[in-house]
């Protein structure tokens, strides 16, 4: 928004307008990132009625993101406390396994709470942009 404003874009008279943009909750912590005529033009001038494959769309990602967080609790949970504090006592292959068991659980967990944001903001009428589409592969 700063960037914005320094290049001359115009400032909105209506000040709740900016706050419901500033605090948006669902992506106040974590992003997507949105511009903010963006997010004035999608979520508070037209708010797009909910359609049967909407809905079906959003739940089926909301289930994704449930599966994407049981993945990394049940397949991906290592002892990291004794992983980090005393690494000499683990064989390089157990290393080598925490490494990309840390990268790829950040990376569901992340994917998966993304997901859940999206998901429930479009089922309560507003349309969030995605935020993280394969960052480790372009």
């Amino acid at each position: 928004f700063t960037v914005d404003v320094g290049k001359g874009m115009r400032l909105s008279g209506n000040p709740l307008e900016f706050m419901s943009y500033a605090f948006f909750y669902p992506t106040f912590f974590q992003g997507p990132i949105d511009r903010y005529q963006d997010f004035v033009s999608n979520n508070l001038s037209q708010r797009q009625p909910l359609t049967f494959k909407i809905v079906a769309e959003n739940i089926l990602r909301i289930a994704g993101g449930i599966f994407k967080a049981w993945i990394v609790k049940t397949y991906l949970e290592l002892d990291w406390v004794h992983y980090f504090n005393y690494p000499q006592d683990l064989s390089y292959s157990y290393l080598w396994w925490g490494m990309y068991a840390r990268a790829i659980s950040f990376y569901l967990l992340v994917s998966a709470c993304n997901d859940l944001s999206i998901a429930c903001c479009r089922l309560g009428g507003f349309k969030v942009p995605e935020n993280y589409n394969f960052p480790y592969f372009r």
